[in-house]
């Protein structure tokens, strides 16, 4: 049996004010805590910045600007991607998020980064001592997720997949397949051009 890590008094401070911190901080010193809270104060900031940025209604929506503000929060975004309001790109570690060119996230979609780990939870235990792990997130070039879609930690939607409206991703995506439901199932493939159809896309 693994002995009790014994626990910081800025760990003690900040859960007694309120703060949510898992075990895996237990010994957190004041440096760590500024730290910590500078850069979740600016996540959150321009987190809720990128969330709507509209203008006169859907019509204009300002894309552009969203793609701005998460990049201020270090997420990687590509080129031509579209980015709708009331996303949410990464929660806590949003370098961690990866979208290619042509990338389409509609409105209330989640990419969430991490989970709690689950590993050693039993009867009598409390979910809030466990600890998180963390994982990426990769939209491949031009897949699209449906609105209100979550795709959770270590999940990579392949080039030119479609996530349906409210699914849940646990696993990776393949290229141009559709996925739909909790949890995401495959329910089509689309098929690769054939060579006479090739030929006519690039006569006309």
């Amino acid at each position: 049996m693994n002995k009790p890590v014994k626990e910081s008094i800025m760990y003690r401070l900040v859960k007694r004010a309120g703060f949510e911190l898992p075990p895996e901080y237990a010994r957190i010193n004041l440096i760590q805590v500024i730290v910590f809270f500078l850069k979740d104060w600016k996540n959150n900031f321009f987190s809720q910045l990128a969330k709507r940025s509209i203008l006169f209604g859907n019509t204009l929506s300002l894309h552009w600007i969203r793609q701005f503000y998460h990049r201020l929060r270090g997420v990687r975004i590509g080129r031509n991607t579209r980015i709708a309001e009331e996303c949410m790109l990464g929660f806590s570690h949003p370098e961690m998020i990866t979208l290619e060119d042509d990338v389409a996230i509609s409105a209330k979609c989640m990419l969430l980064e991490h989970k709690r780990d689950l590993s050693l939870y039993r009867h009598g235990d409390s979910i809030m001592q466990c600890n998180y792990v963390t994982d990426s997130i990769t939209l491949r070039k031009g897949c699209f997720l449906g609105i209100g879609s979550i795709v959770m930690p270590g999940v990579e939607v392949g080039e030119g997949a479609i996530v349906g409206a409210g699914s849940v991703v646990h696993e990776s995506v393949g290229a141009y397949q559709v996925v739909q439901g909790n949890p995401a199932k495959v329910i089509f493939e689309f098929p690769k051009k054939r060579t006479d159809e090739k030929t006519i896309d690039e006569s006309e």
